[in-house]
């Protein structure tokens, strides 16, 4: 009787907590409290927080850059990749993997010294890279290759690249078996189970142009769309269903959630971080957007703190669009590289 009853006020006690998690009346808002000086490269892509280390890796031109989050110190650089999109952080392995799209190839480091510990070949056109902590595998998403390649991350062994008839653009995993792919060629979300690398689903998403940005809440087993014509759509991870659709800005290129202050969001080409909270499972509501700067459209987010990093440069001009309704095509500084960090206000 008495383990029943801890049983039972256990369970009444993380309802409680789970309620009280989605009881804020709105999602902070934020203002950028630090510019870091990146230089040249002149491309950039995307980031990984590294939970462990507090480092942001950022997919910089022919190198990842390492920057410390909390200081804004520039830590160390990967250097060699030709062309790089991708990077993520395997802090339980002490290992990162970034990719160098235009060999073919992910080098993999160590997290600790930057050192290149081996390299693997991988499909065309390598771009975003996520671990499934469930199968100790890494998912490299082969856009223009239509495909994704699958490694053995503690053999550090290249297993297999297979087809996914349209090209991939973001990937997510949910720590239970299953990797989720944007689909950007066809505007599709595609399931994959994680072990036996079959694709389990590949749910249409009506009224997303190009799907980008993708990001989880695990808890609510809720996706985060972003798409290229300026929405944001909330898409069930068990059966494929649309929950919500919210606008954004212009040019997104990734999302990403916050899981402590359930706040998504969308990093936009336009200047600014579309924000989203969510106040449920399926209640959500659009926030005021948030001034960051043109070409910050990719980002990461430290769970602990909440600050969000995102990567642009100086603006030099904008140029008009290619075709009427296009975006208008922005070009920058040359070496003007930088790192944005915004803090939720108190």
């Amino acid at each position: 009787m008495n383990a029943l009853r801890t049983l039972m006020l256990s369970a009444m006690l993380m309802a409680a907590a789970s309620g009280m998690a989605f009881a804020a009346d709105t999602a902070p808002s934020y203002a950028i409290v630090k510019q870091v000086a990146l230089g040249g490269p002149d491309k950039w892509d995307f980031l990984d927080f590294d939970s462990a280390s507090k480092h942001v890796l950022i997919s910089h031109g022919t190198e990842v850059t390492v920057v410390d989050g909390k200081t804004g110190a520039v830590v160390g650089h990967v250097t060699g990749l030709n062309t790089s999109h991708g990077v993520v952080a395997v802090p339980s392995l002490g290992r990162g993997f970034a990719d160098a799209s235009n060999s073919k190839t992910v080098v993999i480091f160590d997290l600790k010294t930057l050192a290149t510990l081996a390299t693997l070949p991988v499909g065309e056109d390598s771009d975003a890279i996520v671990f499934d902590p469930a199968t100790k595998r890494v998912f490299v998403m082969d856009a223009d290759g239509a495909a994704f390649t699958t490694i053995d991350a503690v053999a550090n062994k290249s297993l297999s690249t297979l087809p996914l008839k349209g090209k991939p653009e973001s990937a997510v995993v949910d720590d239970a078996g299953h990797l989720f792919i944007n689909l950007a060629s066809t505007g599709e979300l595609a399931r994959v189970n994680t072990s036996s690398l079959n694709i389990e689903a590949r749910w249409p998403l009506p009224g997303c142009e190009s799907p980008h940005g993708l990001a989880m809440d695990a808890m609510t087993r809720r996706l985060f769309v972003s798409c290229v014509n300026d929405k944001l759509q909330i898409v069930s991870s068990e059966d494929g269903h649309m929950v919500a659709s919210f606008p954004i800005g212009a040019g997104t290129d990734a999302d990403g959630f916050d899981p402590v202050r359930h706040v998504i969001f969308s990093s936009n080409a336009d200047g600014t971080l579309s924000v989203i909270r969510e106040k449920g499972p399926d209640s959500f509501q659009l926030e005021p957007a948030i001034s960051t700067a043109p070409g910050a459209r990719t980002m990461t987010v430290d769970p602990d703190t909440g600050r969000v990093y995102l990567v642009t440069a100086d603006v030099a001009g904008q140029a008009p669009p290619k075709r009427a309704g296009g975006k208008p095509r922005i070009t920058f500084v040359p070496g003007s590289v930088k790192l944005l960090m915004l803090d939720p206000k108190p």
